[in-house]
């Protein structure tokens, strides 16, 4: 109540006029709502996100024709970023992948080290 008071003193908009108002708007943005009582609850969110995840699915699987061969636009990007980041990082998934066998078949283990977890 004292916020309202001193909202009407400024002459700003009163909490009681935000609240229907706003109300009002949730409703008309989401008219699925006023169905709650056909369907269930998953049908309800499905057809309210529906739109979003066309959208995103449509844009990250876009097609990309490059030649005669048409790629995702995903598979672009992977492609991209993986050679950006095998060079920033000086081909480290090449040169790691001998040391990365040596710890798998556990010639850094020692019996003599404490320990539950084992190199594999």
């Amino acid at each position: 109540m004292h916020i309202v008071a001193v909202r009407e003193r400024r002459g700003g908009l009163s909490l009681s006029v935000l609240k229907p108002s706003f109300l009002l708007i949730l409703l008309l943005a989401f008219p699925t709502s006023l169905y709650a009582q056909e369907a269930g609850i998953d049908a309800i969110v499905n057809a309210a996100v529906q739109p979003l995840t066309d959208f995103v699915s449509n844009f990250i699987f876009f097609e990309v024709t490059i030649g005669a061969t048409s790629l995702p636009l995903i598979v672009v990007w992977l492609i991209a970023a993986a050679t950006f980041f095998t060079l920033y990082f000086g081909f480290i998934n090449f040169r790691g992948l001998a040391h990365s066998i040596r710890i798998i078949r556990g010639d850094y283990a020692s019996p003599n080290h404490t320990g539950e977890v084992n190199h594999f």
